[in-house]
């Protein structure tokens, strides 16, 4: 595979900035949510899934998300998965406050992104 920078996939389209997937990509696709995409070399290799249960739940799965997004290789990007793509893709880097103030609060404020027990 050819190496490209994730920021020249961005397409910008009318409802706003997105990062269509490849085939290969789409089988990694979990579903839509919000989740930090890891790339190497502009591919997609991975996306870690913020979706929390409970309420109570927020401040393990800040946590959880930091912790993986500390020991992962390659570039970080926060991006809700909808149709296929990654929607509204933002650098992440789990030792910016303002990346992990985003995290929290699409976590804990927004209960749109709760799952249904």
């Amino acid at each position: 595979m050819t190496a490209i920078a994730v920021k020249d996939r961005i397409e910008s389209t009318p409802s706003g900035h997105i990062i269509k997937l490849t085939e290969d990509e789409s089988k990694l696709y979990p579903g839509s949510g919000w989740k930090i995409a890891r790339f190497e070399d502009g591919h997609l290799e991975e996306l870690f899934d913020l979706t929390i249960a409970q309420q109570q739940e927020v401040q393990a799965k800040i946590d959880a998300t930091l912790e993986w997004a500390k020991n992962a290789k390659g570039e970080l990007w926060s991006v809700m998965c909808s149709c296929d793509e990654l929607v509204g893709p933002e650098p992440f880097s789990p030792s910016s406050t303002d990346d992990i103030a985003l995290l929290q609060y699409r976590l804990s404020e927004n209960d749109t992104f709760f799952t249904m027990e």
